[in-house]
């Protein structure tokens, strides 16, 4: 490998000749941004300048540029260029819920993924929540108890009592992972809230979970939380069926790859 060098620009190495290039110039260029060798507000070189580093197509670039556009690493200024962007959870989130919706990734697969991680986070919860944190889960289990008839409000309390569980935890990283899939579960969680009862017995739930986090007792937050999604589940399957849509399918048919012959 050569590399090109152009006075004030980062220098990247050329690529190989075959049908997946601007994915190897993108790959470079993404590497640079990750070890910090380009930082958030840098330009990237000019097309010509790239072009030449790289020994490619400025068609080449431009497709690169654009994959990495999709992925919030850079943004495309008219006029200026392609800058780095700055790091944030909401690039993170958008791209896993973009990367969930191409997958097609069913309701059951998100809401086996979030019971995983809530019931431990739930646990976590009980060991850090602080007296704010107490207060804040409090006051979303009370404005739910004021909306069990309007549909579109409950839902978005309930997401946001999972939100302040997951704040309450004090791991910066769980908002970033389960926000988005709290995105994708929106309208599952309307499913569910359709059944008769089902507000009240969630609303129920969520009082038991909140007693194990306010005694500091994991263990039973954890089983609380488990118990919970398990009847969570059970809404969303009958929620789905009264509306003739897919019930949750057979274990043995949620394999995520390809059947064995």
């Amino acid at each position: 490998m050569t590399t090109e060098s152009h006075e004030g620009f980062v220098a990247f190495e050329r690529v190989g000749d075959d049908q997946k290039l601007f994915k190897k110039v993108a790959e470079q260029i993404e590497r640079s941004i990750v070890e910090q060798e380009l930082k958030p507000g840098d330009m990237l070189p000019p097309e010509r300048v790239m072009t030449q580093q790289f020994g490619v197509s400025r068609t080449v670039i431009r497709e690169a540029i654009k994959a990495l556009e999709l992925q919030g690493l850079v943004e495309v200024q008219h006029g200026r260029g392609a800058i780095v962007s700055s790091a944030s959870a909401t690039n993170v989130s958008d791209s896993l819920v973009r990367y969930v919706r191409i997958q097609e990734s069913s309701v059951w697969a998100l809401h086996e993924l979030r019971t995983i991680l809530e019931i431990e986070i739930a646990a976590l919860a009980a060991e850090r929540c602080t007296e704010e944190d107490i207060q804040e889960i409090d006051a979303i289990i009370k404005r739910m108890s004021a909306k069990t008839h309007s549909p579109t409000e409950y839902v978005e309390l309930d997401l946001d009592f999972h939100r302040a569980i997951v704040n309450a935890a004090h791991n910066p990283l769980f908002p970033l992972v389960l926000d988005p899939f709290m995105t994708l579960m929106r309208e599952s969680r309307r499913l569910g809230a359709s059944v008769d009862g089902a507000p009240q017995r969630t609303i129920q739930a969520h009082k038991n979970i909140l007693e194990c986090i306010k005694r500091h007792d994991p263990k039973a937050a954890r089983s609380a939380m488990k118990e919970h999604c398990a009847i969570v589940a059970g809404f969303i399957e009958q929620g789905s069926s009264q509306r003739g849509r897919p019930t949750k399918p057979e274990t043995s048919e949620r394999s995520t790859g390809p059947a064995r012959q």
